[in-house]
């Protein structure tokens, strides 16, 4: 493995000599993370990608991403772009369709200015991070149909769309796009938004920050009809909004299993006083609803069942049981 950490300023030639230098002995792991002098923009030498020993490529800093027409990477599995400047809309397409075995991709601020497409193509890839702060406008196309992990952190007002395709098999999505947008965004957010949910509506488990919640709000929870496959959730409360959305997206996952907050809503905390929940059937996953009401309910006064059953006498057996369970959680409140 060759790797290169400077936090000093460097010339471009010199790095790019002992780039050159590792390929020569057929390296498998390349890791750069350089500084260089003020103004200028470090071009990486043409021989790398044409490198087909590389498993591993990690790049960091300063680094413009000029991809030759012809890319020969066909050893290379984990592809780390960091503050590395992507050229035009085709950069990362052809770098991708030279590496036919990628199976990791993490790309953080690589969107250049005159980039109007990010076009992700690999039938083989596993794990995609996509993580973009600055302003911009863009389009996001992923047809990955190998995808497993998916993390996206963006601003929202950079994102034009997204057209996310042959997602079958996902089994964890984590999203934190946000930040503000006006009236005159606001359609192409909400289009984009629900086209991404769309999208991931087969994940299994799916992690939703705080700053996408509030997107979501806003764009009045445009969401798929159903997401089958969900038995985890996780949603990063910010006050009520979570609450709004966890109920429509109970009423969406028919297997959901696991439901997380990474933190007590406000609202639980000092205002929440009654809860009724409709419809009751008893199941373990409703119950474990419950205990988190009760736990974390400090000043709540009633929580009302109403079991859904028409059979009277099977609705009275489960309302007892269920009481029992109940009178035997901890609570938060002297309820």
């Amino acid at each position: 493995m060759f790797r290169l950490k400077c936090h000093q300023n460097y010339d471009v030639s010199h790095v790019n000599t002992w780039v050159a230098a590792s390929l020569g002995y057929r390296v498998q792991e390349l890791e750069l993370f350089i500084r260089t002098k003020e103004g200028t923009n470090n071009v990486l030498p043409r021989d790398l990608f044409a490198c087909e020993t590389l498993v591993v490529l990690k790049l960091g800093t300063c680094f413009v991403m000029n991809v030759p027409t012809s890319v020969r990477m066909q050893s290379l599995k984990i592809l780390h772009l960091h503050f590395v400047k992507l050229e035009d809309d085709n950069s990362i397409y052809r770098l991708i369709h030279g590496c036919p075995l990628l199976d990791e991709l993490s790309m953080v601020e690589c969107v250049g200015k005159d980039v109007r497409i990010i076009h992700i193509f690999a039938p083989v890839l596993t794990k995609l991070s996509i993580k973009h702060y600055d302003h911009g406008t863009y389009e996001i196309v992923l047809d990955t149909p190998g995808l497993l992990y998916l993390e996206l952190d963006d601003n929202v007002k950079s994102v034009q769309g997204y057209l996310v395709k042959n997602l079958y098999d996902l089994i964890k999505v984590q999203i934190n796009v946000g930040g503000p947008f006006g009236l005159e965004s606001h359609e192409i957010i909400s289009k984009a938004v629900t086209d991404l949910l769309m999208g991931i509506s087969r994940v299994q488990h799916l992690v939703l920050q705080w700053r996408f919640i509030e997107v979501l709000h806003k764009c009045n929870y445009r969401l798929p009809s159903m997401f089958h496959n969900l038995t985890s959730l996780e949603l990063d409360p910010t006050d009520y909004l979570a609450w709004e959305l966890m109920l429509l997206l109970l009423e969406k996952s028919p297997r959901l299993e696991t439901l997380v907050f990474s933190d007590v809503p406000p609202c639980l905390v000092t205002h929440l006083k009654v809860i009724e929940i409709v419809g009751f059937q008893g199941f373990k996953e409703e119950l474990k609803l419950f205990k988190y009401f009760l736990k974390n309910g400090v000043v709540l006064e009633k929580l009302r069942i109403v079991v859904g059953f028409d059979d009277l006498d099977y609705a009275k057996e489960l309302e007892v049981v269920t009481k029992q369970k109940l009178l035997r959680l901890p609570r938060g409140s002297t309820i």
